[in-house]
């Protein structure tokens, strides 16, 4: 899957962490390696907060690499945890303000099929659960392109989707993704399109600073049913 050349590995530093769900998580690619920590970061966005950089610290020291020698920070931009998106575009947001790195921000959705794509070949129905009656979708083909935007349906209307494409495998996808899962679809994206990128690489501060900071805002899906409440007051 992977036709990158060895030095093309061998020479990209990339950090990616997922904070979209309960539980967050850490990778490192360097010198061609992928590196993962073990210790678990605990539950909820809070006490992700509070360990993020430091194990993102932990991790660079490990490796002898420190923030400026990264050239990608790979983040997701939902949907999920609206807190955890948050939390994590805006430490994404400072590091791409701190270094020369560029952004890598796909959905939890591309994420998600690209995972079971790996494995298999296919088009494929992601759904996410919204933690109510319903779920986050959105269906591709197999070679990965959406086949329309992330929308909220229903269990039936999901059924019913599926019913009338006989051929679309249905991915049940968590929340919590994997870091390592943003490095393999970097490598996988970057592979099918090695000369833009390295001649992005060589551009200007300013001009990778505009291009990365473009690309991270969050991915919310709002329910078409929900009315706004006003808020109380005593």
């Amino acid at each position: 899957m992977n036709t990158l050349s060895n030095d093309t590995q061998q020479s990209i530093n990339i950090l990616a962490f997922d904070t979209s769900g309960d539980e967050a998580s850490l990778a490192l690619w360097a010198m061609g390696q992928m590196h993962k920590l073990s210790i678990p970061f605990g539950t909820g966005s809070h006490s992700q907060a509070a360990c993020l950089i430091p194990m993102m610290q932990e991790i660079l020291k490990e490796n002898n690499i420190s923030f400026q020698d990264l050239n990608v920070i790979a983040t997701p931009t939902g949907p999920g945890s609206f807190t955890g998106i948050r939390l994590g575009l805006a430490t994404a947001q400072g590091l791409l303000l701190s270094t020369r790195a560029q952004s890598f921000s796909p959905t939890t959705f591309q994420i998600s099929v690209f995972e079971a794509w790996k494995i298999r070949k296919g088009s494929y129905l992601v759904t996410l659960s919204t933690k109510r009656d319903s779920f986050y979708t959105q269906a591709f083909d197999e070679t990965l392109s959406p086949l329309f935007p992330g929308k909220i349906q229903t269990e039936k209307e999901v059924q019913d989707f599926l019913k009338h494409n006989p051929e679309m495998r249905r991915i049940d996808g968590p929340h919590n993704l994997g870091a390592e899962n943003l490095i393999l679809f970097y490598l996988h994206a970057l592979s099918t399109n090695q000369d833009l990128y390295l001649k992005s690489l060589k551009g200007s501060l300013s001009e990778l600073k505009d291009k990365s900071l473009d690309t991270f805002s969050p991915y919310y899906l709002h329910d078409p049913v929900f009315v706004k409440q006003k808020s109380w007051s005593l």
